[in-house]
């Protein structure tokens, strides 16, 4: 402000850009450096306000950053089963399920279940909630566990399928070389460290650790490989068939913070956000139904939908037209993506 005193507290609302760069603490972590998307690799671009807070500006960073901690993705595992309770409501809930989401980002998602039998999937880093029951026992089946997780975060979700099946090689003792070579996951160190120490512990297990850890990567192979993707089964795997930029199946979501309520804040964004969509997108979905996507959004993991079925250059001068307005990030609709590879892939047997 000191710079910009001919301007009054107006200064105040200007926007300011900042460039990050995703850095891994320890000895040796860089190796474990999460897969990320091209737009992500080098550096993270945004635009934030100049009160914005620290908390906001970690709250967002979470949401879009993968983690291959092992001891982080250990504890997400142990949480299963346990009971937690949000501060806010102060309502229980029964955390059901872990999953490192097979997609662009692989973000580490718990899916809860409250008193009344609803689930939701949240990413509880950036829930306000306490632990009221124990967590889960460690045993060694769920540090193999949580090496499969590494290797989603590590390796992406287009090499994922690949790497499982050289763990797979590797654990049953199969002779080296037998698993189908591939330059791409050649060059990924930290998934071959990660392949490297689970074949090792794999080989001072217990007879009934190895069964069960063989039968797991079996089920998880069977889960992600793209020709198990169809009838019933497409939709657990959508998350394995990405999107490229000339597809419609980005959308750029609106970040809030925790502590200004929804209804107080989307009135002071509103018309800047529909004039924005409107004038770049004239035949976007009626405000109303703009309105009620980023209630439902923010409901669940605080981020809402202002536009979607979008290419990512859209998206992108979308995302960066609002950014003195309010914090945003450009995701990928995993079901649209679905649908499109499942039209050009029976528009291509049509032609054949």
């Amino acid at each position: 402000w000191r710079h910009c005193k001919e301007r009054g507290l107006r200064a105040l609302t200007d926007s300011v850009p900042l460039t990050l760069r995703l850095t891994v603490l320890g000895e040796g972590s860089e190796t474990y450096m999460p897969y990320l998307p091209k737009s992500m690799r080098n550096q993270l671009s945004l635009l934030v306000e100049p009160l914005v807070q620290l908390g906001t500006l970690s709250r967002y960073l979470l949401r879009v950053t993968p983690t291959a901690d092992p001891r982080y993705l250990l504890f997400c595992r142990r949480l299963v089963g346990a009971k937690v309770t949000e501060r806010s409501s102060g309502e229980p809930q029964t955390i059901t399920s872990f999953e490192v989401l097979n997609g662009a980002l692989p973000l580490p998602i718990h899916t809860v279940q409250n008193s009344n039998g609803d689930t939701r999937r949240v990413l509880l880093a950036v829930c306000d909630y306490w632990l009221t029951t124990p967590l889960a026992p460690h045993s060694a089946a769920l540090d193999f566990r949580v090496a499969m997780d590494r290797l989603c975060v590590v390796g992406g979700a287009e090499n994922y399928p690949k790497l499982l099946e050289e763990l797979q090689s590797q654990l049953r003792g199969d002779p080296p070389g037998s698993a189908v070579p591939d330059d791409a996951i050649a060059t990924l160190e930290g998934a071959r460290r990660v392949l490297q120490q689970a074949a090792l512990a794999f080989l001072t297990a217990s007879p009934g650790v190895k069964d069960e850890v063989l039968k797991m990567v079996k089920d998880e192979i069977a889960r992600v490989s793209p020709a198990s993707l169809t009838g019933e089964n497409q939709h657990q795997g959508a998350e394995e068939l990405g999107a490229d930029a000339s597809m419609r199946a980005h959308s750029v979501m609106i970040v809030f913070s925790e502590e200004l309520p929804l209804d107080v804040f989307w009135p002071m964004v509103r018309d800047d956000i529909i004039g924005a969509v409107r004038e770049l997108f004239p035949r976007t979905q009626p405000i109303s139904q703009i309105e009620q996507n980023v209630q439902r959004g923010v409901a669940q993991n605080g981020m809402g939908p202002i536009a979607q079925k979008l290419t990512l250059e859209e998206a992108e001068t979308l995302a960066t037209r609002l950014g003195h307005v309010v914090q945003t990030a450009v995701t990928v609709d995993m079901e649209v993506a679905q649908q499109i590879h499942r039209e050009r892939a029976q528009s291509a047997g049509n032609e054949a």
